[in-house]
C-alpha cells in the first residue's frame, strides 16, 4: 500500500494548487457528498450498496457527523458478513497520476472486523489494491489525500471500494465522505522544490561563496562585525553554531552578504522564498535584510530591518515569534541575486542591539495545477507568538498563536492550549469553542492569561481542531519557556569616599542583588562629576548569586582635583547597558589633597531620610545599625562592624517592607540613638 498525505508527500501538489498556472491539466472524475437522498437499497447514483443478512445500521447507510451527511456503518444491530459501498466506474484511461480524496473516522472496538479502501481495474469484479488499512485502529475525523497511480493511471474501468467484513460488534462506527477522485491527463509543468541553498553556519567560516565587509574591528565581550559564534548554542535547530554579530560604542557598518544566485531558469509563475531563523535584541540600531542585482555593488531593495519592528531592549529568540522568518523575492526571477545582512549603528546612541542568523535557505517552486486538495481546509498553526522562549516571572501575559487559513471562505475551528510545568503537573487549561478563521493569517489571541512563576520551566501546547481539516499533522504546536526574575543589583552603602576625603582613595559601595536571580552578571559603574560635568567613570563586573551582597572595592583611584563632586554607584546589564539598580546610590563629598584640610565630625550623628541613613562619627569605633518595627522586633542590620572617623550614608533596601512606621538605632559605646522613619507606597 502506498499512502500519500497532502500535508506530507504531497505538499508539492497543494502547495503548487496555490500558484497561477496556466497549462494545468486536473479532472476531477468523481465529486461526491453524500447529501442527496439515498439509502441502503437506493444508493447515490452510479454508487453501489452490498450487504449481507437483515436490513440495518450494520449496513452501509446515511448518517450524520458535524452537521453534514455522510455514508455511515454502526456496529448494531450486530451481525457477521460483508458490507460494500462501491464508487461508480471511472475512466483514467487518459491520466498519468490519479488521486483518490476522502473524509472518514473510523472507531474500532476489539476483536476481528476488516476495514479496508479497494481498488478495482475490471469495473468492480476484483478488488486486489488495498488502498487504506485501518489495521483494527481507529482514526478520527480526518481528511486524506492518497496517490492510486501506481495501479490506476491508464486504466478505463477504475472503482473504489470501502469495504468491511466481520462481526460488526467489532467495530463501533465507521464514517465516509467527500469522496473526489483526481486524475491529471499529462503535459504542463510539474511541480517541483529547487533548494537553492540552506546555509547552517555549521562549517567553516566564511561560509563557500559568502563575504562580509569590516568596518569596526572592536571586540566588546563579543566581536562587533559578523563572525561565527555559538552564543546561544542550545537554542540553534541544526548544530550549535550561527553567524553573529555585537553592538559596539562607535560606528558600525557591517555586512554579511550571500553568494550570488541565479533565478533566470524560472518563470514569472513560479515562486522564490527566503527563509530563515534569527534572534535578535532591538536597540537603536538597524537590523537590514536587503537584496542586490549587481553583484553587491548596490542594494535596491530592504525586505525588513528587524530590530526596529521588535520591542526596544527585548530579546526576540530563534523560537519566538516571527520565527522562522519567510520573505517572497519572486519579482526577482530573471535576475542573479545576493542577499545582504546589514548592521548599522551611529554611536553614540541610547540602546545597543545583537542580531545572529541561523538556517538560511533560498527556496524556488512552482509547476502543478489545480489538483487534489486545491479547494480542501487545511488549517495550519503556523507560530506562537505567546509565550516568547522567555517571560517575566509573575506578569500574566496571553497565550497567542497565528493559524493559515488556506482557503478564500471562513472556518470555524475550536482551539485549546494547554501549559504544564517540565518537571510536573499541568498548571493551565482554556478552550476557544468557535474561532472564526478568516482567510489568510490569523492572529488567535482570546485565551485567558497564564501567570508564570519565577525561575520556572514550562511547555505550552495550542491545538487545533476542525472536522474537515485534511491534515491534522500541522494542527499542533508546542513550545518550552521559562520564567526569568528580571536583574536588581542595587548599592545600599557609600563606603569610600568619606564626606571629606583627604587624599587619594578608591571609590568602594557595597551592592546586593534583589531579584532572587540564581546568576547575575553585572556592570558595576562608578561616577563622578563635577558641576554636572563627568571627570571619572569606571566600570567593574562581577557576578551575583541570589541575594548576594558584594563589597566592590576594586575601582581605580581616580585622578582629582581639590573641590566638591558628586559619587554616584550602579549597576548596568552587560548585554546592553541598562540600568538594573533600583536605584543608584549618589553623595556629595569634599575632596583635599592635604591632610591638614581633613575636617573629623565634631560629634557622632545619626540622621535618616526616607530609605537613606546618613551616621558621622567623631573617632574610629564598632558601630551597629538596625531596624526595628512599631512593635519592637529586628527588621534588618544595616550596619554592625568597626568604622573610621568620618561620614557615611547607604541606602535601606525597603523593596521587601511593608508600609509603616519604623525605627531605626544606632549604636556605639560612646553613642546611643534611635530616629523614627514612616514608610509609605
Amino acid at each position: 500500500m502506498t499512502k500519500k498525505v497532502i500535508g506530507i508527500a504531497a505538499a508539492l501538489v497543494l502547495f503548487a494548487a496555490l500558484v497561477p498556472t496556466l497549462n494545468a491539466q486536473w479532472t476531477q472524475l468523481l465529486d461526491e457528498d453524500f447529501e442527496s437522498a439515498w439509502s441502503t437499497t437506493s444508493p447515490p447514483a452510479g454508487w453501489t450498496i452490498n450487504y449481507d443478512g437483515s436490513l440495518g445500521n450494520s449496513d452501509w447507510h446515511p448518517g450524520s457527523y458535524s452537521g453534514s451527511q455522510t455514508a455511515y456503518i454502526s456496529y448494531y444491530p450486530s451481525e457477521t458478513g460483508t458490507d460494500e459501498l462501491i464508487s461508480p466506474v471511472l475512466d483514467c484511461s487518459g491520466s498519468d497520476e490519479v488521486w483518490v480524496v476522502a473524509n472518514h473516522y473510523y472507531s474500532h472496538f476489539s476483536g476481528a472486523y476488516t476495514s479496508q479502501w479497494l481498488g478495482s481495474t475490471d469495473g468492480g469484479s476484483t478488488f486486489p489494491n488495498v488502498i487504506y488499512d485501518y489495521y483494527g485502529s481507529s482514526v478520527s475525523w480526518t481528511r486524506d489525500s492518497i496517490d492510486i497511480s501506481s495501479w490506476a493511471a491508464g486504466e478505463s474501468q477504475v472503482v473504489i471500494n470501502f469495504y468491511g467484513d466481520g462481526y460488526t460488534w467489532n467495530m463501533n462506527y465507521w464514517y465516509v465522505d467527500d469522496v473526489d477522485v483526481w486524475a491529471h491527463a499529462g503535459g504542463g509543468k510539474p511541480p517541483f522544490v529547487d533548494t537553492l541553498f540552506c546555509e547552517y553556519f555549521e562549517g567553516s567560516w566564511l561560509p563557500t561563496g559568502w563575504s562580509q565587509i569590516i568596518y569596526n574591528t572592536s571586540v566588546n565581550y563579543y566581536p562587533c562585525t559578523w563572525y561565527h559564534g555559538n552564543y546561544m548554542a542550545g537554542m540553534f535547530h541544526h548544530g550549535s553554531w550561527g553567524a553573529y554579530i555585537w553592538w559596539s560604542n562607535s560606528y558600525q557598518n557591517e555586512w554579511l552578504m550571500t553568494l550570488p544566485i541565479d533565478l533566470t531558469g524560472y518563470d514569472p509563475e513560479d515562486s522564490v522564498d527566503l527563509t530563515l531563523n534569527s534572534a535578535f535584541y532591538g536597540g537603536d540600531n538597524n537590523t537590514y535584510i536587503c537584496v542586490s542585482t549587481d553583484g553587491g555593488a548596490t542594494w535596491v531593495d530592504t525586505l525588513v530591518d528587524l530590530c526596529q519592528e521588535s520591542p526596544l531592549h527585548q530579546w526576540t529568540y530563534i523560537d519566538d515569534y516571527p520565527n522562522p522568518l519567510s520573505y517572497r523575492i519572486s519579482q526577482y526571477i530573471g535576475e542573479t541575486i545576493m542577499i545582504g545582512f546589514n548592521y548599522w549603528y551611529m554611536a553614540p546612541a541610547a540602546g545597543r542591539g545583537v542580531w545572529s542568523l541561523d538556517d538560511v535557505c533560498l527556496i524556488a517552486s512552482g509547476g502543478g495545477g489545480n489538483g487534489p486538495g486545491a479547494d480542501s481546509l487545511d488549517l495550519e498553526m503556523m507560530a506562537i507568538i505567546r509565550p516568547k522562549t522567555e517571560e517575566e516571572a509573575n506578569v500574566p501575559f496571553t497565550p497567542e498563536i497565528l493559524v493559515m487559513n488556506n482557503l478564500d471562505s471562513t472556518a470555524h475551528a475550536r482551539i485549546s492550549c494547554k501549559i504544564k510545568e517540565l518537571a510536573g503537573s499541568t498548571v493551565y487549561e482554556d478552550v476557544l469553542s468557535v474561532v472564526p478563521l478568516e482567510p489568510g493569517e490569523n492572529d488567535v489571541y482570546g485565551f485567558k492569561d497564564f501567570t508564570p512563576e519565577g525561575g520556572k520551566e514550562y511547555n505550552a501546547l495550542f491545538v487545533l481542531e476542525h472536522p474537515d481539516d485534511i491534515n491534522p499533522d500541522n494542527d499542533h504546536l508546542d513550545k518550552n519557556f521559562h520564567a526569568t526574575v528580571g536583574m536588581d543589583v542595587t548599592p545600599f552603602e557609600i563606603v569610600l569616599p568619606a564626606d571629606v576625603q583627604n587624599g587619594s582613595f578608591k571609590p568602594t559601595a557595597k551592592y546586593t542583588e534583589k531579584a532572587g536571580a540564581d546568576t547575575t552578571e553585572a556592570n558595576l559603574i562608578c561616577e563622578i562629576t563635577e558641576s554636572g560635568t563627568s571627570v571619572y567613570k569606571e566600570s567593574v563586573s562581577h557576578t551575583f548569586t541570589a541575594n548576594e551582597t558584594w563589597t566592590e572595592s576594586t575601582f581605580p583611584v581616580p585622578e582629582i582635583e581639590s573641590g566638591t563632586y558628586t559619587i554616584t554607584f550602579w549597576a548596568e546589564n552587560p548585554l546592553d547597558g541598562s540600568n538594573i539598580s533600583f536605584p543608584p546610590i549618589s553623595k556629595t563629598f569634599t575632596y583635599t589633597t592635604s591632610i591638614a584640610e581633613t575636617p573629623v565630625p565634631e560629634r557622632t550623628s545619626l540622621e535618616v531620610l526616607g530609605h537613606t541613613v546618613n551616621f558621622a562619627l567623631s573617632e574610629a569605633s564598632h558601630v551597629n545599625i538596625r531596624v526595628y518595627d512599631a512593635a519592637g522586633k529586628a527588621v534588618t542590620t544595616l550596619v554592625d562592624g568597626s568604622r573610621g572617623p568620618g561620614s557615611y550614608t547607604m541606602n535601606w533596601n525597603t523593596s521587601g517592607v511593608a508600609a509603616g512606621v519604623y525605627f531605626v538605632r544606632m549604636i556605639t559605646p560612646e553613642f546611643n540613638a534611635t530616629r523614627k522613619v514612616m514608610i509609605l507606597y
